[in-house]
Protein backbone atom coordinates (compact mmCIF):
# COMPACT_ATOMS: atom_id res chain seq x y z
CA UNK A 1 0.00 0.00 0.00
CA UNK A 2 1.66 3.17 -1.00
CA UNK A 3 2.27 5.70 1.71
CA UNK A 4 2.49 8.96 -0.06
CA UNK A 5 -0.45 9.33 -2.21
CA UNK A 6 -0.95 11.70 -5.40
CA UNK A 7 -3.93 13.16 -4.86
CA UNK A 8 -5.65 16.05 -7.03
CA UNK A 9 -8.82 18.33 -5.68
CA UNK A 10 -11.23 19.63 -7.28
CA UNK A 11 -13.22 22.44 -6.02
CA UNK A 12 -13.23 26.17 -5.27
CA UNK A 13 -9.52 26.70 -4.24
CA UNK A 14 -10.82 29.70 -2.14
CA UNK A 15 -13.11 27.36 0.26
CA UNK A 16 -11.04 27.50 3.83
CA UNK A 17 -12.45 23.84 4.53
CA UNK A 18 -10.28 23.04 1.14
CA UNK A 19 -7.33 25.03 2.08
CA UNK A 20 -6.82 23.36 6.03
CA UNK A 21 -7.67 20.39 4.33
CA UNK A 22 -5.50 20.43 1.47
CA UNK A 23 -2.81 21.49 3.70
CA UNK A 24 -2.79 19.39 6.17
CA UNK A 25 -2.69 16.15 3.93
CA UNK A 26 0.70 18.09 1.71
CA UNK A 27 2.28 19.64 5.23
CA UNK A 28 1.64 17.43 7.96
CA UNK A 29 0.95 13.89 5.96
CA UNK A 30 3.48 13.99 3.22
CA UNK A 31 1.00 14.08 0.13
CA UNK A 32 1.35 15.33 -3.01
CA UNK A 33 -1.69 17.34 -3.76
CA UNK A 34 -2.63 18.99 -6.47
CA UNK A 35 -6.40 21.49 -6.30
CA UNK A 36 -7.63 22.59 -9.95
CA UNK A 37 -10.07 25.33 -9.43
CA UNK A 38 -12.03 27.55 -11.36
CA UNK A 39 -12.01 30.49 -9.30
CA UNK A 40 -9.02 32.37 -9.45
CA UNK A 41 -6.58 31.90 -6.52
CA UNK A 42 -6.95 34.63 -4.16
CA UNK A 43 -4.50 33.62 -1.75
CA UNK A 44 -1.72 31.47 -2.15
CA UNK A 45 -1.46 27.82 0.15
CA UNK A 46 1.34 26.35 1.74
CA UNK A 47 3.91 24.98 0.10
CA UNK A 48 4.11 22.38 -0.99
CA UNK A 49 0.33 22.20 -2.20
CA UNK A 50 0.20 22.94 -6.16
CA UNK A 51 -2.72 24.80 -7.40
CA UNK A 52 -3.84 24.69 -10.73
CA UNK A 53 -6.29 27.49 -12.07
CA UNK A 54 -8.41 25.75 -14.77
CA UNK A 55 -10.55 28.76 -16.51
CA UNK A 56 -11.18 32.25 -14.40
CA UNK A 57 -13.96 32.97 -17.08
CA UNK A 58 -15.89 30.23 -16.14
CA UNK A 59 -16.31 30.33 -12.82
CA UNK A 60 -20.02 32.29 -13.36
CA UNK A 61 -20.89 29.80 -16.40
CA UNK A 62 -21.48 26.74 -15.26
CA UNK A 63 -23.47 25.42 -18.15
CA UNK A 64 -19.75 25.51 -19.89
CA UNK A 65 -18.48 23.29 -17.18
CA UNK A 66 -18.08 20.21 -18.86
CA UNK A 67 -15.99 21.47 -21.70
CA UNK A 68 -13.23 21.69 -19.08
CA UNK A 69 -13.47 17.76 -18.74
CA UNK A 70 -10.17 17.18 -21.87
CA UNK A 71 -8.30 19.72 -19.48
CA UNK A 72 -8.46 17.75 -16.16
CA UNK A 73 -8.11 14.62 -17.72
CA UNK A 74 -4.73 15.56 -19.04
CA UNK A 75 -3.86 17.02 -15.65
CA UNK A 76 -4.40 14.06 -13.68
CA UNK A 77 -2.65 11.89 -16.32
CA UNK A 78 0.51 14.46 -15.75
CA UNK A 79 0.08 13.96 -12.37
CA UNK A 80 -0.13 9.95 -12.20
CA UNK A 81 -3.20 11.03 -9.79
CA UNK A 82 -3.66 8.03 -7.23
CA UNK A 83 -7.00 9.99 -6.01
CA UNK A 84 -9.54 12.17 -7.68
CA UNK A 85 -11.45 14.45 -4.98
CA UNK A 86 -14.49 16.24 -5.74
CA UNK A 87 -15.69 18.72 -2.68
CA UNK A 88 -19.20 20.40 -2.82
CA UNK A 89 -21.54 16.79 -5.09
CA UNK A 90 -23.46 19.52 -7.13
CA UNK A 91 -20.98 21.25 -8.48
CA UNK A 92 -17.25 20.47 -8.40
CA UNK A 93 -18.43 16.17 -7.68
CA UNK A 94 -20.50 16.64 -10.40
CA UNK A 95 -17.68 17.50 -12.97
CA UNK A 96 -15.22 15.50 -11.63
CA UNK A 97 -17.42 12.56 -11.90
CA UNK A 98 -17.85 13.31 -15.40
CA UNK A 99 -14.02 12.91 -15.87
CA UNK A 100 -14.74 9.20 -15.25
CA UNK A 101 -11.30 8.78 -13.24
CA UNK A 102 -11.02 6.07 -11.02
CA UNK A 103 -11.00 6.24 -7.93
CA UNK A 104 -13.18 8.58 -7.63
CA UNK A 105 -13.92 10.45 -3.82
CA UNK A 106 -17.06 12.72 -3.13
CA UNK A 107 -17.07 14.81 -0.03
CA UNK A 108 -20.50 17.06 0.33
CA UNK A 109 -20.43 20.34 1.84
CA UNK A 110 -23.78 20.85 3.27
CA UNK A 111 -26.61 18.60 4.35
CA UNK A 112 -28.74 20.18 1.93
CA UNK A 113 -26.93 18.79 -1.21
CA UNK A 114 -28.80 20.47 -3.61
CA UNK A 115 -30.26 24.28 -2.22
CA UNK A 116 -32.60 25.61 -3.35
CA UNK A 117 -34.41 21.59 -2.79
CA UNK A 118 -36.44 22.02 -5.87
CA UNK A 119 -33.70 22.57 -8.35
CA UNK A 120 -34.18 19.77 -11.10
CA UNK A 121 -30.79 20.19 -12.50
CA UNK A 122 -28.82 20.25 -9.01
CA UNK A 123 -30.92 17.33 -8.52
CA UNK A 124 -29.44 15.38 -11.30
CA UNK A 125 -26.13 16.40 -10.89
CA UNK A 126 -26.19 14.79 -7.31
CA UNK A 127 -27.63 11.61 -8.44
CA UNK A 128 -25.33 10.86 -11.46
CA UNK A 129 -21.90 11.94 -8.85
CA UNK A 130 -22.78 9.91 -5.93
CA UNK A 131 -23.49 6.98 -7.93
CA UNK A 132 -20.03 6.82 -9.73
CA UNK A 133 -18.17 7.74 -6.63
CA UNK A 134 -15.79 4.78 -5.17
CA UNK A 135 -15.55 6.45 -1.99
CA UNK A 136 -18.24 9.33 -0.77
CA UNK A 137 -17.10 11.10 2.39
CA UNK A 138 -19.83 12.18 5.05
CA UNK A 139 -18.97 14.77 7.42
CA UNK A 140 -21.79 13.67 9.75
CA UNK A 141 -24.69 11.48 10.13
CA UNK A 142 -27.15 13.82 8.28
CA UNK A 143 -25.09 14.31 5.35
CA UNK A 144 -24.78 10.79 4.96
CA UNK A 145 -28.68 10.39 5.07
CA UNK A 146 -28.57 13.12 2.50
CA UNK A 147 -26.19 10.80 0.50
CA UNK A 148 -28.60 8.43 0.59
CA UNK A 149 -31.95 9.59 -0.30
CA UNK A 150 -30.02 10.44 -3.90
CA UNK A 151 -29.32 7.03 -4.00
CA UNK A 152 -25.41 6.48 -2.78
CA UNK A 153 -24.34 3.05 -1.97
CA UNK A 154 -24.47 3.34 1.78
CA UNK A 155 -21.23 0.26 1.94
CA UNK A 156 -19.55 2.83 -0.07
CA UNK A 157 -20.16 6.27 2.71
CA UNK A 158 -17.58 7.19 5.47
CA UNK A 159 -18.80 9.49 8.16
CA UNK A 160 -15.83 11.11 9.24
CA UNK A 161 -15.47 14.81 10.16
CA UNK A 162 -12.56 16.44 9.26
CA UNK A 163 -12.23 17.80 12.51
CA UNK A 164 -10.49 20.94 14.45
CA UNK A 165 -7.07 21.71 15.56
CA UNK A 166 -7.29 21.32 19.01
CA UNK A 167 -3.89 22.75 20.13
CA UNK A 168 -5.39 25.75 18.38
CA UNK A 169 -8.71 25.79 20.34
CA UNK A 170 -7.18 24.43 23.89
CA UNK A 171 -9.45 23.36 26.59
CA UNK A 172 -10.91 26.32 28.28
CA UNK A 173 -10.83 28.06 31.79
CA UNK A 174 -13.68 26.35 33.82
CA UNK A 175 -14.18 29.92 35.52
CA UNK A 176 -17.87 31.46 35.00
CA UNK A 177 -18.01 34.24 31.62
CA UNK A 178 -19.65 37.51 31.49
CA UNK A 179 -22.77 37.53 29.47
CA UNK A 180 -21.40 37.27 25.82
CA UNK A 181 -23.06 35.73 22.74
CA UNK A 182 -20.92 35.13 20.00
CA UNK A 183 -21.83 34.66 16.51
CA UNK A 184 -19.51 33.54 13.31
CA UNK A 185 -21.69 32.81 10.71
CA UNK A 186 -21.58 34.93 6.83
CA UNK A 187 -24.10 37.33 6.25
CA UNK A 188 -26.28 35.61 4.33
CA UNK A 189 -30.02 34.64 4.03
CA UNK A 190 -29.08 30.70 5.06
CA UNK A 191 -27.58 31.89 8.34
CA UNK A 192 -30.80 33.97 9.61
CA UNK A 193 -29.23 36.33 11.51
CA UNK A 194 -31.79 38.52 11.77
CA UNK A 195 -33.14 35.48 14.47
CA UNK A 196 -30.91 36.47 16.90
CA UNK A 197 -30.95 40.54 16.38
CA UNK A 198 -34.44 39.87 17.22
CA UNK A 199 -34.41 37.84 20.09
CA UNK A 200 -31.68 40.24 22.05
CA UNK A 201 -34.32 42.87 22.89
CA UNK A 202 -36.23 40.17 24.87
CA UNK A 203 -32.46 38.51 26.44
CA UNK A 204 -31.50 42.23 27.45
CA UNK A 205 -34.93 42.48 29.59
CA UNK A 206 -33.63 39.27 31.59
CA UNK A 207 -30.00 39.78 31.87
CA UNK A 208 -29.71 43.78 30.99
CA UNK A 209 -25.93 43.72 31.15
CA UNK A 210 -25.50 41.09 28.03
CA UNK A 211 -23.82 42.19 24.91
CA UNK A 212 -23.67 40.39 21.23
CA UNK A 213 -20.75 40.25 19.01
CA UNK A 214 -21.52 39.24 15.30
CA UNK A 215 -18.38 38.05 13.80
CA UNK A 216 -18.62 37.40 9.44
CA UNK A 217 -19.30 39.82 6.26
CA UNK A 218 -22.24 39.53 3.72
CA UNK A 219 -24.36 41.23 1.53
CA UNK A 220 -27.17 41.63 4.90
CA UNK A 221 -24.64 43.39 6.94
CA UNK A 222 -26.54 46.71 6.39
CA UNK A 223 -29.96 45.90 6.25
CA UNK A 224 -29.03 43.51 10.03
CA UNK A 225 -26.77 46.81 11.33
CA UNK A 226 -30.45 48.57 10.59
CA UNK A 227 -32.56 46.18 12.37
CA UNK A 228 -30.67 46.07 15.35
CA UNK A 229 -30.41 50.54 15.67
CA UNK A 230 -34.27 50.08 14.95
CA UNK A 231 -34.58 47.71 17.89
CA UNK A 232 -32.43 50.32 20.32
CA UNK A 233 -29.32 47.50 20.76
CA UNK A 234 -26.36 50.07 19.52
CA UNK A 235 -24.83 49.56 23.20
CA UNK A 236 -25.24 45.59 23.05
CA UNK A 237 -25.15 44.66 19.57
CA UNK A 238 -21.77 44.85 18.01
CA UNK A 239 -20.78 43.88 14.25
CA UNK A 240 -16.91 43.54 13.73
CA UNK A 241 -16.74 42.33 10.19
CA UNK A 242 -14.69 39.21 9.31
CA UNK A 243 -11.31 38.98 11.77
CA UNK A 244 -8.64 36.96 11.42
CA UNK A 245 -8.54 33.19 12.79
CA UNK A 246 -6.75 33.84 16.04
CA UNK A 247 -8.88 36.99 17.02
CA UNK A 248 -12.20 35.13 16.23
CA UNK A 249 -11.05 32.13 18.28
CA UNK A 250 -10.31 34.35 21.77
CA UNK A 251 -13.78 36.83 20.37
CA UNK A 252 -15.86 33.18 21.34
CA UNK A 253 -13.31 31.72 23.89
CA UNK A 254 -14.25 35.23 25.92
CA UNK A 255 -17.90 34.35 25.71
CA UNK A 256 -20.27 32.50 27.62
CA UNK A 257 -22.34 31.40 24.55
CA UNK A 258 -21.97 30.70 21.32
CA UNK A 259 -24.98 31.38 18.85
CA UNK A 260 -25.92 30.11 15.68
CA UNK A 261 -29.26 30.30 13.16
CA UNK A 262 -28.85 28.68 10.13
CA UNK A 263 -31.43 27.02 8.34
CA UNK A 264 -29.71 24.88 6.87
CA UNK A 265 -26.61 23.04 7.33
CA UNK A 266 -24.00 20.44 7.03
CA UNK A 267 -21.27 19.48 9.62
CA UNK A 268 -20.67 23.41 11.04
CA UNK A 269 -17.06 23.21 12.21
CA UNK A 270 -17.34 26.45 13.69
CA UNK A 271 -19.65 25.11 16.24
CA UNK A 272 -16.48 22.70 17.65
CA UNK A 273 -14.30 24.89 17.69
CA UNK A 274 -16.95 26.92 20.03
CA UNK A 275 -17.56 23.87 21.59
CA UNK A 276 -13.74 23.83 22.39
CA UNK A 277 -13.07 26.61 24.17
CA UNK A 278 -16.22 25.98 26.63
CA UNK A 279 -18.71 28.68 24.48
CA UNK A 280 -21.88 27.01 25.03
CA UNK A 281 -24.40 26.27 21.96
CA UNK A 282 -27.53 27.83 21.85
CA UNK A 283 -28.74 27.16 18.06
CA UNK A 284 -31.75 26.56 15.61
CA UNK A 285 -33.40 23.37 15.78
CA UNK A 286 -32.32 21.96 12.44
CA UNK A 287 -30.89 18.17 11.50
CA UNK A 288 -27.56 19.24 11.24
CA UNK A 289 -27.48 20.45 15.14
CA UNK A 290 -29.60 18.01 16.41
CA UNK A 291 -27.00 15.31 15.65
CA UNK A 292 -24.60 17.17 18.54
CA UNK A 293 -26.81 19.30 20.47
CA UNK A 294 -29.13 17.48 23.04
CA UNK A 295 -31.45 19.88 24.51
CA UNK A 296 -30.83 21.11 27.66
CA UNK A 297 -28.47 19.34 27.99
CA UNK A 298 -24.99 19.94 26.34
CA UNK A 299 -27.00 23.12 24.58
CA UNK A 300 -30.18 24.63 23.71
CA UNK A 301 -32.12 24.30 20.40
CA UNK A 302 -34.55 26.95 19.04
CA UNK A 303 -37.58 26.56 16.35
CA UNK A 304 -36.14 28.43 13.36
CA UNK A 305 -38.01 31.95 12.79
CA UNK A 306 -39.13 31.98 17.06
CA UNK A 307 -36.97 34.73 17.99
CA UNK A 308 -38.67 34.32 21.57
CA UNK A 309 -37.68 30.63 21.56
CA UNK A 310 -34.03 31.45 21.08
CA UNK A 311 -34.02 34.28 23.67
CA UNK A 312 -35.07 31.78 26.38
CA UNK A 313 -32.22 29.29 25.62
CA UNK A 314 -29.64 32.20 25.37
CA UNK A 315 -30.88 33.77 28.78
CA UNK A 316 -30.60 30.39 30.12
CA UNK A 317 -26.82 29.53 29.11
CA UNK A 318 -26.14 33.45 30.10
CA UNK A 319 -27.70 32.76 33.64
CA UNK A 320 -27.74 29.19 34.80
CA UNK A 321 -23.67 28.79 36.03
CA UNK A 322 -23.99 25.08 37.32
CA UNK A 323 -25.35 24.19 33.63
CA UNK A 324 -22.88 25.47 31.42
CA UNK A 325 -20.02 24.63 33.69
CA UNK A 326 -21.37 21.00 33.15
CA UNK A 327 -22.20 21.48 29.45
CA UNK A 328 -18.91 22.94 28.46
CA UNK A 329 -16.80 20.11 29.85
CA UNK A 330 -19.01 17.67 28.52
CA UNK A 331 -18.88 19.59 24.94
CA UNK A 332 -15.03 19.52 25.24
CA UNK A 333 -14.88 15.37 25.83
CA UNK A 334 -17.09 15.25 22.72
CA UNK A 335 -14.86 17.41 20.41
CA UNK A 336 -11.63 15.29 22.05
CA UNK A 337 -13.61 12.14 21.21
CA UNK A 338 -14.81 12.62 17.65
CA UNK A 339 -13.48 15.91 16.05
CA UNK A 340 -9.77 15.73 16.58
CA UNK A 341 -7.86 16.84 13.35
CA UNK A 342 -5.02 14.89 13.89
CA UNK A 343 -6.81 11.43 14.61
CA UNK A 344 -9.23 12.18 11.95
CA UNK A 345 -7.14 12.97 9.24
CA UNK A 346 -4.68 10.15 10.02
CA UNK A 347 -7.92 7.64 9.01
CA UNK A 348 -8.74 9.44 6.28
CA UNK A 349 -5.53 9.32 4.97
CA UNK A 350 -5.46 5.12 5.51
CA UNK A 351 -8.86 4.70 4.20
CA UNK A 352 -7.88 6.57 0.98
CA UNK A 353 -4.29 4.47 0.66
CA UNK A 354 -6.67 1.44 0.97
CA UNK A 355 -8.49 2.83 -1.93
CA UNK A 356 -6.09 3.81 -4.44
CA UNK A 357 -4.18 0.30 -3.35
CA UNK A 358 -7.03 -1.84 -4.33
CA UNK A 359 -7.56 -3.56 -7.45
Amino acid sequence: MRERLRIVFLSNANSLHLREWAEYFAVELGHAVTVLTIPALEKPYREPVEVVELGRGLQKRKPFWPLLVPRIRRELRARRADLFVGYRVVSYGFLASLARFRPLVLAAQGGDMVWPPDDRVGQFCVRYAVRRAQLLNAWSPNIRDEMLRFGADPARIVVLSRGIDLDFFPAPDPSPRPPRIAMTRSLLPSYNTKQLVAAMPHVLRAVPGATCAIAGDGPLRGALEAQARELGLDGAVRFTGRLERAALRDMVAGSRVYCSTTITDGLPLSHFEAMAVGAVPVCTDIAANRVWIRHGENGMLAPVGDPEALARGLVRALTDDAWCAGAAAENRRMVEQAHDRRANMARMSRGWAELAAAP
